[in-house]
């Protein structure tokens, strides 16, 4: 996540960042629980990089509140799934 938000510099305040930290943690630790390892072998940096960039788009957007960021990042994550697939 923190690598995402690098190209972002200056534009979210510490407190921001941590949010987003927060949720990004909070969503992955979400699609671990939900998922077999085999689920997961091979696409969990995708899957990551997935659910980071979307929280950061949303985030850009003005969306600040964690459980909204956290859901639809989740959301599109499934939704991207299920088109992959």
């Amino acid at each position: 996540m923190l690598s995402h938000l690098k190209s972002h510099q200056g534009v979210f305040n510490p407190e921001e960042v941590s949010i987003l930290t927060t949720v990004f943690d909070e969503a992955w630790k979400t699609v671990q629980g939900g998922a077999g390892a085999a689920a997961l072998h091979g696409e969990t940096q995708a899957m990551r990089e997935g659910i980071a960039r979307r929280i950061i788009a949303l985030a850009l957007l003005g969306e600040r509140d964690p459980s909204r960021l956290r859901d639809e990042a989740l959301r599109d994550l499934a939704q991207n799934g299920k088109q992959a697939g």
